[in-house]
């Protein structure tokens, strides 16, 4: 009998120890490499629309939309929830909201015709690297999985749910163009 919850315990020992592994090693590289393909094929669209002549390639919103997206593709993988939160409660004694990005001044720059579905594009880009910071930290996915899932069913914390990332992305947006990478592209753009 004792043999047997020995080797119950090992065997439990091993697969959670197992399951550490995959969630701080391949998990990481997927959640960060989905951000990134979502974030890239947003960037793709927006050169669709400047390939298709909604607007300049050569316009300066246009070089800054597109230098920003790729800080935060580069930005991605140093982006978890503990880093996250720090930067939250760093900013919280200033008023990160009035704190403008290069992305966003550049997309409210753009003529009235196209902003809107170039600022969903960017929004969406910016939830994905939202989610990812949640899905790599199993205590965030614990805490924010029934958050969300209450959010999509309930209207009123639904536009509370598309107002956090509204806000915190413009935040991780902030923190993406002020990392050493993305300051040379940005100076160049």
């Amino acid at each position: 009998m004792t043999t047997l919850i020995a080797s119950n315990a090992l065997v439990s020992l091993l697969v959670l120890a197992a399951l550490m592994v995959f969630i701080y090693g391949p998990w990481q590289w997927i959640c960060t490499d989905f951000a990134r393909q979502l974030v890239f094929e947003k960037r793709d669209e927006i050169f669709d629309m400047a390939a298709d002549g909604e607007f300049s390639f050569k316009s300066r919103e246009y070089k800054t939309i597109r230098s920003s997206l790729e800080a935060c593709i580069r930005y991605a993988h140093d982006l978890t929830w503990p880093s996250f939160v720090f930067l939250a409660l760093s900013r919280k004694g200033r008023d990160h909201l009035t704190e403008r990005s290069s992305l966003h001044e550049a997309v409210d720059a753009l003529p009235e015709h196209i902003r809107d579905r170039v600022r969903e594009k960017v929004t969406v880009a910016m939830v994905a690297l939202i989610v990812m910071a949640v899905a790599k930290s199993p205590i965030a996915t614990v805490v924010c999985v029934p958050v969300v899932l209450t959010g999509m069913f309930v209207d009123n914390c639904r536009k509370r749910v598309f107002g956090f990332a509204e806000s915190y992305g413009e935040l991780i947006q902030l923190e993406a163009e002020q990392s050493p990478s993305a300051l040379k592209v940005l100076a160049s753009a």
